[in-house]
């Protein structure tokens, strides 16, 4: 089963899951066969993404949303909050469905899924 097989796999699991026990979020291990490098990410929304905006990508080293989130925040943040804020309401139910597919872009393969 290829990564493409792997990840709906995954989601089909913890779509299930979720309903059954009411769980929020699904932590998704992947590696880089490669590398050996292991990134944890979630599925679902992210929280973190509401309330600190930019600096999630940046923190994760995803420089391409890291920078376009910064930049779009600062061109709109001085002329409406609410512009600026709504931002953050898009990345909140966005950017960790964006993340995992960033990094089955780069070859990483889902070894593992747990629930929150």
């Amino acid at each position: 089963m290829g990564v493409k097989g792997n990840l709906k796999l995954i989601r089909k699991i913890g779509r299930v899951k979720l309903k059954a026990k009411g769980v929020s979020t699904v932590m998704i291990k992947m590696c880089q066969p490669q590398t050996g490098e292991v990134k944890q990410c979630k599925m679902g929304v992210s929280w973190t993404a509401l309330f600190f905006g930019c600096l999630v990508p940046l923190i994760r080293r995803d420089w391409p949303w890291g920078i376009s989130m910064l930049v779009t925040q600062v061109v709109l943040l001085p002329r409406s909050l609410v512009a600026g804020l709504m931002v953050n309401v898009v990345m909140f139910s966005l950017y960790n469905k964006y993340y995992l597919q960033a990094l089955k872009n780069k070859g990483y393969v889902p070894v593992e899924a747990t629930m929150e």
